[in-house]
């Protein structure tokens, strides 16, 4: 059974005796003493039209409810699913990118095969030539630095692709939480 406890402010609020000797804040701020268990008889029973009223007063408002219900709230939950899901994967593509070094390609191999070159003594120069003229090229192998850029390239691509998966999932969530604070409004 309920009663009502009376607030300086008007306000009626329904206690029950499970909540004997504890303390509550009214709406309006100030901070009630629920009476002891003997203190009860002393306060009015709570009429069920009187409790109705009280308890619709605590559920959130219509706006509210049809403000996230529907398909706006399954929409912003998967948005912010997607923004999760997208951003750790963005941000690991990103960090690999950044440890790899492209800097270095083929005008550096040119360089330090020339100084090498101009370092050999004269006979060691006349064997590579010697090689090289019998042998050729050989076979035609990207060097390593090649397949560092490239896979650089690769994690800047994933990067930007969950990046913008991020990017839109975010915008798709603020336009969510806009268009349920207009209804609520």
């Amino acid at each position: 059974m309920e009663h009502l406890l009376t607030c300086g402010c008007g306000r009626k609020i329904p206690v029950s005796r499970s909540q004997a000797g504890q303390e509550l804040t009214c709406e309006c701020g100030q901070r009630l003493q629920v009476p002891t268990l003997r203190g009860f008889a002393d306060l009015p029973v709570a009429q069920s039209e009187t409790l109705t009223r009280t308890y619709a007063s605590a559920l959130p408002a219509e706006s509210e409810r049809r403000a996230w219900g529907g398909w706006r709230g399954t929409i912003m939950a998967i948005s912010v699913t997607m923004l999760v899901i997208s951003a750790l994967p963005c941000a690991y593509f990103l960090f690999v990118r950044w440890r790899i070094d492209t800097s270095y390609g083929m005008e550096n191999e040119i360089t330090i095969g020339n100084e090498n070159y101009d370092l050999m003594p004269l006979e060691n120069l006349i064997v590579e030539w010697s090689n090289f003229s019998r042998n050729g090229l050989g076979p035609k192998n990207k060097p390593w630095f090649y397949w560092m850029k490239v896979r650089a390239r690769e994690n800047e691509v994933l990067a930007i692709i969950s990046g913008t998966v991020a990017t839109l999932s975010t915008l798709t969530a603020i336009g969510m939480w806009a268009s349920a604070r207009k209804i609520k409004e």
